[in-house]
């Protein structure tokens, strides 16, 4: 009886651990929408609030906002392109009990 119960055990921990990487794989393959989704939106506004910079203007008329953090481009959809949804979550500070490592700007 004893192995059984480890076998059920075992087989519920495979289960979950293939949910979290296919949830995780999900939010990977998810693209950041800046424009249409509003929690993306609230994300990234979050994340540049509390870089506590200040917009600069360019030569050419445009300005640095997400170049002064460290991104490429000022094209959110395009830095985010690689790791999607998952990325913009690495990003922001979330109450979670489960997500001790997470990176704040101060």
């Amino acid at each position: 009886m004893s192995s059984h119960t480890s076998e059920d055990l075992t087989s519920c921990i495979l289960d979950f651990q293939a949910n979290m990487v296919r949830v995780t794989y999900q939010k990977k393959r998810s693209f950041v929408d800046y424009h249409f989704n509003l929690s993306h939106k609230a994300d990234l506004d979050y994340i540049w609030l509390k870089s506590s910079l200040i917009e600069q203007p360019d030569i050419d008329d445009t300005t640095w906002k997400w170049r002064l953090i460290g991104f490429n481009t000022e094209d959110l959809e395009q830095e985010f392109d690689a790791v999607g949804v998952l990325g913009l979550d690495c990003l922001v500070r979330r109450e979670d009990p489960f997500n001790s490592c997470y990176l704040t700007f101060q």
